[in-house]
């Protein structure tokens, strides 16, 4: 999502769809940079909580899962 909404303009210049048009587009790209970085957070503490990961899995997967979510934020943000 980083990639397309840096270089969206030439995106639309080529012809190539890749934003919605408008106000959506801002929306759609928080949305986009955002859900999915939230929902990798259950996914990955899946084999800590299932017992195939250790308590350092668990909190390395927690911090950089949370370090990716903060950055996904950041990009909605702006």
């Amino acid at each position: 999502m980083a990639i397309a909404w840096m270089y969206r303009e030439d995106y639309e210049r080529a012809g190539y769809p890749v934003l919605p048009r408008g106000k959506r587009r801002i929306r759609f790209m928080a949305w986009q940079s955002t859900l999915p970085a939230l929902a990798l957070i259950p996914v990955s503490l899946v084999p800590g909580l299932t017992g195939l990961a250790g308590p350092v899995y668990m909190a390395g997967a927690l911090l950089l899962d949370s370090h990716f979510y903060y950055c996904g934020a950041q990009l909605a943000k702006r």
